[in-house]
């Protein structure tokens, strides 16, 4: 940033604007966001009662700031940017009230620009790397995102509720210190891909797509509890994809799809922790087919399909003794199909299912740029619309019969899958 931009941070500090400024009477689009957003600290901050975000008064909060928001002048991406940089620097954000307001305020301002965008028919695509700058909140309950990259951050509640009664193209957020990144993420919205990457913190994910859809949601190298919880928890809520891989922490992946919200493929792969894949597809809750190899921890899938319904199951390297008489005692819960490593077809359903491909596909996309991912998620979605061709045919043949996919069909899924892996390697 330049020293230029410093100095009018400085001097806004004490600025208590006095109105709405819709006039360009400031020396920069800096200045004029900045004192827009100290304006709504002073005129929505005693809106809060700093009880927390959990039990505070933060919605109707939100909208108001949202109402102030859509009063302002345009602004471009590079503002938007250069306001979040500085304000990560300054000391405007260390009491409750302030960071609050301007983490909605920068949810409200991505959201006005992503709208603008799209009524000119142009994208949004915003990269935002905090170079390990602090920012509690930011882009929190931001309804509309486009294409949005946020890494390098230290923080809680970055991303909270991002895309809730909205929409999100692709969000990409990684290398975060802070619990609740992303958190709610496309609640009662829609979501077409979130990518979570190298998060350290608890709840990371959690209750996403309540009453909600998203299409993919991949999260790997997490360090925390409670990653990727509760998704697809509640009533008219979706996930089509739920990939967790590399994830240290206790009850990783628990209760998806559970009452009565529903999921297509959960893949679990490389998970160490307790309660991991509990409670999935409980309480009237349904998913198609989970998959899980190489988890290490106690009470794993406990209750999987109690009292809800679980299509397929298919376990690989389970470090714990006591889920042998657990996988067991599923046979008697709502699990249609188990087939475990110990049996003669369990190799066999993996390579026809497509998922020792799609696990090495989320595993190759860590640390690849953002073009990368978007290619490799849509890969996935397409390998698992051929999975679900697979799965269509009755259970009753489906543990005895020969491969009959067909050759053209494989071929093509090959092919993508191998352009994919050439692009994902390291390069010299």
């Amino acid at each position: 940033m330049t020293q230029q931009n410093n100095l009018a941070l400085k001097k806004l500090k004490g600025i208590k604007p006095k109105g709405v400024k819709t006039k360009p009477s400031y020396e920069s689009n800096l200045e004029y966001l900045i004192s827009s957003g100290l304006e709504c600290v002073e005129l929505f901050g005693n809106m809060l009662n700093e009880r927390g975000l959990a039990f505070d008064n933060v919605y109707q909060t939100s909208d108001k700031v949202y109402e102030y928001v859509d009063s302002m002048n345009l602004f471009s991406e590079s503002d938007l940017k250069n306001l979040i940089y500085n304000l990560s620097v300054s000391d405007l954000l260390e009491s409750y009230k302030p960071k609050t307001i301007f983490g909605m305020y920068s949810g409200a301002l991505l959201s006005k620009l992503t709208k603008s965008n799209q009524e000119k028919g142009l994208p949004t695509k915003i990269h935002i790397d905090g170079n390990n700058q602090k920012f509690d909140n930011l882009f929190m309950y931001a309804k509309h995102v486009d294409e949005l990259v946020v890494e390098n951050f230290e923080g809680g509640n970055i991303c909270r509720e991002i895309g809730s009664k909205g929409t999100i193209n692709s969000l990409i957020v990684r290398n975060i210190k802070g619990n609740c990144t992303c958190l709610q993420a496309a609640k009662k919205g829609f979501a077409n891909f979130i990518y979570v990457e190298n998060i350290e913190g608890s709840n990371c994910c959690q209750n996403s797509a309540g009453e909600g859809h998203i299409n993919l949601i991949l999260g790997t190298n997490i360090e925390g509890g409670n990653a990727l919880d509760k998704i697809s928890q509640k009533p008219d809520s979706h996930v089509e994809i739920i990939i967790g891989v590399n994830i240290s922490g206790s009850s990783a992946l628990s209760s998806v799809a559970s009452y009565k919200g529903s999921a297509g493929l959960v893949l679990a792969k490389n998970i160490d922790g307790e309660f991991v894949l509990e409670s999935s597809g409980y309480s009237g809750g349904s998913i198609d087919l989970i998959y899980a190899d190489n988890i290490a921890g106690n009470q794993i899938l406990q209750k999987c399909g109690y009292t809800g319904n679980v299509k397929e199951l298919l376990v690989s390297n389970i470090v714990e003794d006591p889920v042998k008489e657990r996988i067991t005692n599923l046979e008697s819960m709502n699990v249609s199909t188990l087939i475990q490593d110990s049996s003669r077809n369990h190799e066999h359903f993996v390579k026809k299912y497509s998922l020792d491909k799609i696990a090495e596909i989320a595993e190759l996309m860590y640390g690849k740029s953002p073009d990368e991912l978007i290619k490799g998620a849509n890969l996935i979605k397409k390998i698992y619309e051929q999975t679900k061709i697979e799965m269509k045919k009755p259970s009753s043949r489906r543990v005895y019969e020969t491969i009959k996919t067909k050759k053209r069909d494989y071929d093509k899924i090959k092919s993508m899958f191998n352009q994919l892996v050439d692009l994902l390697k390291p390069r010299k």
